[in-house]
């Protein structure tokens, strides 16, 4: 047994009129993934998803019909290269810090919670059989650990014994016209402080959160009254330079600024040079896609705003894309936002304030859907499958007949056959090695940005 595949054995059937073979079924599905003959007796399942749990039935078959079956129910391997990476952080965090409540150190409780929260980590890390949702959910709690234990780091001291925070960061910053997102150049990060953004219209909603609460925001000379508000500014044709001071605490600042420019009204439609940002602009520089397939994509992709890398300066193509990720990246590209209030996930809780709105959109316009026990599964790699569903339940994609030959279309479950042939069709995906769609496999954040891209090029966007 693997991470997308398992093999699976049978014993020989009998009936008096004779066995032609035996069909393999997942789950529900009344198709089967595969037939085998009389004579065969194993079989390799592929293209699963990590840490999944399938039910798989085994039906002998005859000119009369099929037998009743053998069920079992089989548990790929989880993906836990990122739990364990996530582990060793944590430990290499606890050595390299200390214990104490001097500036600098940390509180013996904090210690204690992050030790308590590697634990179980590790607890799940070394279990078998466990669930990739397991797996990624435990993940997430060691990471919010991490950060918890981060937040906790005693500040500097000022004279009375009081301690202020220092923290002038953004956690967010985002421009809407007519309650749809502008993509920033470059996507937003809060160490980048210099974006551009274009638009048509003559008036925009500015919406920034400072990365601390206590922090303050300053846009233009005039303090954000309400933490999380928009303030609406009014845009000349040209360019439309507005600055935003975070003071901290402390009264450290912070200087971001954005550029919104507004196209003029007499602009020629068919202008085959458009406004684009500056030429000395600061755009992100990834240090991991140089020689990549998709390095080319992915530079483009953060020009228009859709992605951007990690703090690091890393982008990490062949990472999976979690269901909140890819989320956010296509309401961005299409546009997209909904109201947060109306999430009612069970782990609502575990939604990414700064993915809140997509999921809200994607889930009212039926984009995308949760899963039978009323969970999302945000920090859940997204399957090729899904992703593809998300793409065509997005757009008016044009429906073409013809077949996408995979060599794994036996395993495409029914619910996806017509999606995958629509997608392939209108030329959003490719197969894999072999020429597999891979329905189980997690989606690469690679190639998330280059399948949105050909979505953005054939909504003629």
């Amino acid at each position: 047994m693997g991470q997308t595949s398992v093999r699976i054995g049978w014993p020989e059937a009998h009936a008096a009129a004779g066995i032609n073979g035996y069909r393999i079924y997942l789950n529900d599905e009344t198709t089967p993934v595969y037939t085998a003959s009389s004579s065969a007796y194993t079989y390799t399942l592929s293209g699963l998803q990590p840490g999944t749990a399938y039910q798989v039935t085994l039906k002998a078959y005859n000119a009369a019909g099929e037998g009743a079956g053998l069920k079992e129910t089989i548990v790929t391997l989880a993906d836990k290269t990122e739990l364990v990476k996530q582990i060793n952080d944590a430990a290499a965090r606890l050595e390299s810090t200390r214990e104490g409540n001097a500036p600098g150190q940390f509180p013996v409780t904090a210690r204690n919670a992050l030790k308590d929260a590697v634990a179980a980590a590790e607890t799940i890390a070394a279990a078998a059989g466990v669930t990739q949702a397991q797996v990624d959910s435990a993940a997430a709690e060691l990471q919010q650990a991490i950060d918890v234990y981060n937040a906790a780091q005693v500040p500097p001291r000022r004279t009375g014994g009081e301690y202020l925070s220092a923290d002038a960061d953004l956690r967010n910053l985002e421009i809407l016209t007519d309650g749809k997102f502008l993509a920033l150049t470059p996507a937003f990060t809060p160490d980048t402080v210099n974006y551009w953004v274009e638009t048509e219209a003559d008036k925009a909603e500015i919406r920034a959160l400072s990365s601390h609460f206590a922090a303050r925001i300053i846009l233009d000379g005039n303090p954000i009254p309400v933490y999380g508000s928009e303030v609406e500014v009014p845009l000349k044709e040209g360019d439309n330079p507005f600055e935003l001071t975070v003071r901290a605490e402390n009264f450290t600042t912070k200087l971001y600024t954005v550029t919104i420019h507004r196209k003029s009204s007499e602009a020629d439609p068919g202008l085959e040079n458009p406004a684009s940002p500056p030429e000395n602009f600061e755009l992100v520089e990834l240090n991991d896609i140089a020689g990549h397939w998709s390095e080319e994509q992915v530079k483009e992709a953060v020009k228009k705003g859709l992605v951007s890398g990690y703090p690091d300066g890393s982008f990490q193509p062949d990472q999976p894309v979690s269901r909140e990720e890819f989320t956010v990246m296509l309401a961005k590209a299409l546009g997209h936002k909904g109201e947060a209030d109306s999430l009612s996930f069970a782990d609502r809780s575990d939604i990414g304030e700064w993915a809140e709105d997509a999921i809200s959109w994607a889930v009212q316009a039926g984009v995308i859907n949760g899963y039978p026990d009323r969970t999302f599964g945000p920090k859940r790699s997204i399957s090729r499958l899904e992703m593809v569903a998300m793409l065509v339940r997005s757009t008016n994609l044009p429906v073409n007949k013809q077949t996408s030959g995979f060599a794994d279309s036996a395993v495409i479950p029914g619910w996806g056959a017509d999606i995958v042939e629509v997608a392939a069709a209108n030329g959003l995906v490719r197969g894999r090695e072999g020429n597999r769609f891979a329905p189980h496999e997690p989606t690469t954040r690679a190639e998330s940005v280059v399948i949105l891209l050909r979505l953005l090029e054939a909504a003629g966007s």
